[in-house]
């Protein structure tokens, strides 16, 4: 029977497969997913042009924790920038207001031709 050792090491290429990193280490942040979050904006306008720059870097702002921010001016960052998955239990306090987006960041033309799309529809 084999150990867990020998286990991850077998598996260590689908884990960690270079830009695709499915399992992030020791609390860092998957770099494409930073640049998406720090672009992202609760301001509709800066959002669109930030998700242009976030999707360059093949990074995306789409999960639920992304569309909470600590204000909504268009400086306003999510609370989930630089947060592990641990780090987000404790993102939201209590007796604290928050901004939340109706939608998600918007999809970025700059990934979507970057990936080999004929056009941007």
């Amino acid at each position: 029977m084999p150990t867990i050792l020998e286990l991850f090491k077998k598996n260590k290429k689908d884990l960690y497969d270079g830009e695709n990193i499915q399992i992030e280490s020791k609390g860092l942040v998957n770099p494409p997913r930073a640049a998406a979050l720090i672009a992202s904006s609760p301001n509709a306008a800066a959002d669109l042009i930030g998700n242009q720059i976030g999707g360059a870097f093949k990074g995306s702002a789409k999960r639920p924790d992304d569309t909470i921010f600590n204000g909504d001016n268009a400086f306003s960052k999510p609370i989930s920038l630089g947060k592990t998955q641990q780090g987000l239990k404790d993102a939201v306090k209590a007796d604290t207001e928050y901004y939340v987006k109706q939608t998600p960041a918007p999809d970025s033309i700059l990934a979507k031709l970057k990936q080999g799309a004929s056009s941007p529809g």
